[in-house]
């Protein structure tokens, strides 16, 4: 039966804290968002996973983007999976040990 909830990913098994502190600042379904653009979906897919518009992932994805000030799918790997600060919109600085 379909319930119209995230199917699980491999991130959602072993939540690792710092990348659940990287997404705190994004909405739920962005923070769903951006867990399977980790596992290299593309938009397809991850609507497919979502059960949304291929639209509203790329509305998510841009929301996200601006979030994190990065203009790819790559930068915005790279910020999650990297222990650097991340500069996030508002000027604010947030630093992951």
């Amino acid at each position: 039966m379909l319930t119209g909830r995230l199917q699980q990913s491999p991130h959602a098994e072993q939540p690792d804290a710092a990348l659940t502190l990287r997404l705190a600042g994004l909405s739920r379904r962005e923070q769903d968002v951006a867990r399977l653009v980790l596992d290299g979906l593309p938009t397809r897919e991850i609507a497919n996973r979502l059960f949304i518009s291929e639209r509203t992932v790329e509305t998510h994805l841009a929301n996200i983007f601006d979030k994190f000030d990065v203009h790819s799918r790559s930068e915005l790997v790279d910020s999650l999976l990297n222990r650097k600060p991340l500069q996030l919109s508002g000027g604010q600085q947030q630093r992951v040990a």
